[in-house]
């Protein structure tokens, strides 16, 4: 077994798009926060096709199909919010969304597998973050 990792939303959107390399991630323990799934949801119903609405929902249904959904439970709410108060005594606004994501790999062990440089991950206390393979 490789890595525990969880996927921030911009990776299963290049994932679709074949801009991650896939063999990298066979051996990994992979798993997305449901968050990811509403993310991942809003391009569905922003989609400017019918087609390309299909197109989303197909690879979400795989997509989901294959890694571990994780809930929002009490015990990612206790690392969520020791999140936002590192963020808030950071004076650094970090996004609603990658809050929660990191809350999760936190209460798993896992490690944030994430393009956007903007969240960084890698600098919340205890979190371990890598950019995907391409």
């Amino acid at each position: 077994m490789g890595r525990r990792v969880i996927l921030d939303t911009n990776v299963l959107i290049d994932y679709e798009r074949g801009q991650v390399n896939r063999e990298a991630l066979d051996d990994d323990d992979l798993a997305i926060a449901a968050i990811t799934v509403a993310e991942y949801r809003t391009g569905i119903e922003l989609a400017d096709t019918g087609e390309r609405a299909a197109q989303r929902s197909r690879a979400l249904a795989a997509i989901v199909g294959a890694v571990d959904v994780l809930e929002y439970t009490e015990a990612t709410a206790v690392h969520h919010a020791q999140l936002i108060a590192h963020a808030r005594r950071q004076g650094r606004p970090r996004g609603a969304h990658d809050l929660i994501i990191a809350a999760h790999a936190a209460e798993t062990g896992r490690l944030v597998l994430s393009r956007d440089a903007a969240a960084r991950f890698g600098a919340l206390p205890g979190m371990n973050a890598e950019q995907p393979a391409s």
